[in-house]
């Protein structure tokens, strides 16, 4: 039988062990949800404030901006536009809505206190494809997509592609705008992108800068007839030009004319009034100067307008050449940087660019032999005559007094014809409204509430979570 021991077993405890204990991180759960039921009456009554808070914010924002955009379409309708080309024939720069000064000029019309860089920011500007050319594009690629045939290929690239219709998109909330007065706004800035459209490509200014500085006065008789035949040669080209681009016979309903009227009127002037004066003084040797001096300059003026036709000749010589090779081959060499010979290939654009110099060579080499067989008949009166009658100098000054006074009126009806053409009929349909800025349906401000509050509430639970723990 074994002997029983009593054996004492003590413990003890480190002062170094006792500190890491106490430093040692516990978490009582029981305190941790005793703070939670001492803060949860605080925690409901501000979770009820906050989204009733939230919730007026998130329909005030909706009131004031609303969620949908202002939309409007916009159309060009001028010559080249298919192209992708402006009425000058540059490059169309449709951004040009959505510029400083088109939009500085809209926000200004209505008074607005809102800053234009935001709302330029806020416009968007896409092009709108026509539907034969999409659907055009769409079967080009389903038959590529199935053979992957070259020629389908060339096709597809050579398909015209460029918008002629914009879709233009403002959001108000970046503009800082209510929906109303983002749709104001939007019909705004089309009106002043049309005014800028209008103003840029309005050329019939030049006209009458052109016209007002000459004072035939200053210039002998038949320097003055050769002046206002220089005169009425451009006023009907003109004419001409802005009629090319009329096709429903416009009518002006201040002046009660038409381009063809115009045109008419023109050829009256030249057939009479200026045949009138100039043949007189052709037949009479009328001059206000002496005789002599006069004979010598118009033999200078003659070698003068003579060797300007020889280089006009020139021209339309190598034009001849230009036109017969394309015919034959339709390639054209330009030079390039450093003086190297570019091919290019000369489609319809540049065969017409030709044709139409050809046009004009041919225009100035006749405008330049009427002058010189008019100064030729002078010199040969003056070389017969011994001095103007002072009763043939008055009937000279009358004849230019009174064609002076149709010519200004002539121009005045052009100029106020035309602008009634450009304001009323051509930019109506060369800048286009299709639809006009339209505010869509901003929709159930409910999808906002339940963003403002639902966030609320997250950030006061976290909150409520940190405070508690």
């Amino acid at each position: 039988m074994r002997e029983e021991h009593d054996v004492r077993l003590v413990v003890v405890q480190s002062e170094e062990g006792e500190r890491q204990r106490q430093d040692a991180l516990t978490i009582d759960w029981r305190e941790i949800f005793r703070s939670f039921k001492k803060g949860l009456v605080w925690w409901l009554v501000s979770a009820v404030a906050s989204a009733c808070i939230a919730s007026g914010a998130a329909i005030e924002q909706h009131e004031l901006f609303g969620a949908g955009d202002v939309v409007a379409l916009i159309g060009f309708d001028h010559e080249g536009a298919e192209e992708g080309l402006d009425p000058a024939g540059g490059s169309l720069d449709v951004a040009k809505i959505a510029s400083p000064s088109v939009v500085e000029e809209a926000v200004d019309s209505l008074g607005l206190s809102v800053r234009p860089d935001r709302v330029r920011t806020a416009i968007d500007i896409r092009g709108v494809i026509p539907d034969e050319v999409y659907e055009q594009l769409t079967l080009y690629y389903d038959i590529f997509s199935r053979s992957s045939d070259v020629k389908t290929v060339q096709s597809l690239l050579e398909t015209d592609r460029t918008a002629t219709e914009y879709l233009i998109t403002l959001d108000p909330g970046e503009a800082e705008v209510s929906l109303e007065d983002g749709t104001a706004l939007l019909g705004a800035i089309l009106d002043a992108y049309r005014r800028y459209f209008e103003e840029t490509y309005y050329f019939h200014d030049g006209l009458g800068n052109a016209v007002s500085v000459i004072d035939y006065r200053e210039y002998d008789y038949a320097e003055a007839v050769d002046i206002f035949s220089s005169v009425l040669d451009q006023i009907e080209t003109y004419i001409s030009s802005v009629a090319r681009t009329d096709a429903q016979g416009f009518r002006s309903s201040q002046t009660g004319y038409s381009f063809s009227d115009l045109l008419r009127t023109v050829e009256i002037l030249q057939d009479t009034e200026l045949e009138r004066a100039a043949s007189y003084i052709t037949v009479n040797s009328v001059t206000a100067n002496d005789l002599a001096d006069q004979t010598a300059y118009y033999q200078w003026r003659i070698r003068e307008l003579q060797e300007l036709r020889s280089v006009q000749q020139a021209r339309l010589t190598a034009l001849n050449e230009s036109i017969a090779a394309y015919e034959k081959d339709p390639v054209v060499y330009a030079v390039g940087e450093g003086g190297t010979v570019v091919q290019q290939s000369a489609e319809g654009d540049a065969y017409d660019e030709m044709i139409r110099e050809k046009l004009d060579t041919q225009q100035a080499i006749s405008a330049y032999g009427r002058t010189i067989a008019y100064y030729e008949d002078i010199v040969a009166g003056f070389q017969g005559a011994d001095s103007a009658r002072e009763d043939d100098i008055e009937k000279v000054e009358g004849y230019l007094e009174v064609l002076d006074r149709r010519v200004d009126a002539l121009v005045a009806a052009v100029i106020a014809t035309t602008d009634e053409y450009y304001s009323k009929a051509a930019f109506d349909d060369t800048v286009r409204i299709l639809i006009p800025a339209t505010a869509q349906d901003p929709g159930s401000p409910w999808d906002q509430i339940v963003f403002f509050v639902g966030r609320t509430e997250a950030v006061l639970a976290v909150l409520y979570l940190v405070t508690a723990v």
